[in-house]
């Protein structure tokens, strides 16, 4: 509002300019993690893991290296989006990100839909250029915290609402989206009101 000037007009807005000037602000201060939609996880078998988990120490944000860093554990089992392994054949390589090319094995399907895809890690592949990058958290429970997260949609339908509109015709009665996702451990360690953003998402 107090970009806009002061008006004595009735104005609509979309969240847009609201979301764009929340980027400046909020981006270069917040954390990232990472997080997988429960709807469209599939299933990672790294054959070359054991059960037992690792650590592997990243920044919180690549472009900002006083937001400090951290620890993030995994084992022989992971989470990743379906649409991210959407193209890939057995044989093919891709990245597993933060930890390193893995080539895969085996797919197990259902139709067009991939339940599962087993990997082997080849931590000498250290050729990261035109890969696909793939995001990822622990398939084991222990290693992982699911979380909601809530999405605001535009409120009306229709950009600008004309006098012969009947506004109740263009309301948007589903603005809030609830969305339940599997998301990396440390997230139920934040405290109310810090910033994050969610890699994958």
């Amino acid at each position: 509002m107090l970009a806009m000037g002061p008006s004595t007009n009735t104005v609509s807005m979309e969240w847009d300019k609201i979301w764009a000037e929340n980027v400046d602000i909020i981006d270069p201060v917040s954390k990232r993690f990472n997080a997988i939609w429960e709807d469209t996880k599939v299933l990672l078998h790294i054959t070359n893991l054991t059960e037992v988990p690792v650590g592997i120490t990243v920044k919180y944000m690549q472009k900002n290296e006083a937001l400090g860093k951290r620890v993030r554990l995994y084992n022989n089992t992971l989470f990743v989006e379906h649409s991210d392994l959407k193209g890939l054949n057995i044989g093919e390589k891709f990245t597993l990100w933060e930890i390193g090319n893995v080539y895969i094995d085996s797919f197990e399907t259902e139709g067009e839909k991939i339940k599962a895809v087993t990997v082997t890690m080849h931590p000498e592949d250290r050729e990261l250029k035109n890969t696909r990058k793939v995001c990822w958290v622990p398939a084991d429970p222990s290693l992982h915290t699911v979380v909601n997260f809530i999405e605001y949609d535009q409120l009306i339908t229709k950009p600008t609402i004309e006098e012969e509109d009947n506004l109740d015709d263009f309301l948007n009665h589903r603005s809030k989206i609830v969305t339940k996702f599997i998301a990396e451990k440390e997230i139920a360690t934040l405290k109310e009101n810090e910033f994050i953003q969610i890699e994958r998402r």
